[in-house]
């Protein structure tokens, strides 16, 4: 399976993994809320996932992003 995940949807999901909700993210990453939720349903689909969870579980276990590192 091909996917790519840019940048911002990497700090998204990294975010999403350490427990920050959406609206906390917009405010980290100057973006509006809704910009956040449109990087995150590109993501979801470049992993094949279903939701949001299983969105961070695939890009963990795929060494995408690591919930403990910046």
């Amino acid at each position: 399976m091909s996917f790519f995940i840019d940048a911002t949807q990497v700090r998204i999901l990294q975010l999403l993994a350490r427990g920050h909700e959406s609206k906390a993210i917009s405010g980290m990453l100057l973006m509006s809320d809704t910009t956040v939720k449109i990087n995150l349903r590109v993501a979801r689909g470049a992993l094949g996932a279903k939701s949001t969870i299983q969105a961070v579980a695939l890009a963990t276990a795929r060494g995408i992003i690591s919930p403990l590192e910046d």
